[in-house]
């Protein structure tokens, strides 16, 4: 049987390792470097994380909840003589890129079926919402590759 002996606290976590930006939903996992003279790792996270597995490691791996929309992870090193400071880092929602510019005609579309419209994809987003005037309606909506997205509409 291995006796741990600590004569001081453990040193101050090194940076943090994992995402900056997440979204409720996401699995993740957070580490330090192994700190000399700790025995276990104590982590606080935003009040929607949830740890999976061992929580007192140098390694977690979090599920993001519902209603995540930024906070911080901290962490920090204990054994019989204490605990470290804490090693911060500033976490943010992982929101979309706005879109760029649509393309498609501006004018002379007046009774027209079939009009094309796109844009660039916006990084990070799963959907896109359009807005059209009155009196027009959306046919089909289709994203032609990962990065752009093509509207047709019919007047």
């Amino acid at each position: 049987m291995n006796i741990g002996y600590y004569s001081a606290i453990p040193v101050t976590p090194g940076s943090i390792s994992g995402p900056n930006k997440v979204c409720p939903g996401d699995i993740v996992t957070y580490s330090v470097a192994s700190v000399n003279r700790a025995a276990s790792y104590n982590w606080t996270l935003p009040v929607t994380f949830t740890i999976v597995g061992n929580a007192n490691s140098n390694v977690i791996q979090v599920a993001v909840g519902a209603g995540f929309n930024g906070g911080s992870i901290s962490v920090g090193a204990s054994n019989s003589c204490g605990n470290s400071p804490l090693r911060t880092r500033i976490l943010n929602l992982n929101t979309p890129t706005r879109p760029g510019i649509i393309n498609g005609p501006a004018s002379g579309v007046c009774n027209q079926t079939g009009v094309i419209y796109s844009t660039p994809g916006s990084i990070n987003a799963t959907s896109y919402n359009w807005i059209t005037p009155a009196g027009v309606s959306i046919n089909s909506a289709r994203e032609a590759h990962r990065s752009m997205l093509i509207l047709i509409i019919l007047l």
